[in-house]
């Protein structure tokens, strides 16, 4: 059973992020309530990609561990002010 807070799946992503930031492709990233989720699919990564990085090629590194992600736009807001956000799609992966 799946601990609250604990979540395989999130640990592997956020070493994944951490690796695009050590290489450069992105500034910085957060998980906003990362001790509440459960799931995968419940989670929204936020981050501030380098300003020479290609979003197709951040994609791609997320997509090949990830199946289900998405990386869009996000219009900066009280939970996050990072300019864009992976998404995951339940129905896919």
């Amino acid at each position: 059973m799946t601990q609250i807070g604990n979540v395989e799946e999130i640990k592997k992503l956020k070493l994944s992020m951490e690796t695009l930031r050590h290489n450069g492709l992105i500034i910085k990233w957060e998980l906003p309530y990362e001790n509440l989720l459960t799931r995968l699919s419940a989670s929204i990564f936020f981050f501030t990609p380098a300003e020479d990085a290609n979003l197709n090629e951040l994609q791609k590194h997320i997509l090949k561990e990830f199946p289900n992600a998405t990386i869009i736009p996000h219009q900066p807001a009280n939970i996050s002010q990072m300019p864009f956000k992976i998404v995951f799609d339940q129905n896919m992966g």
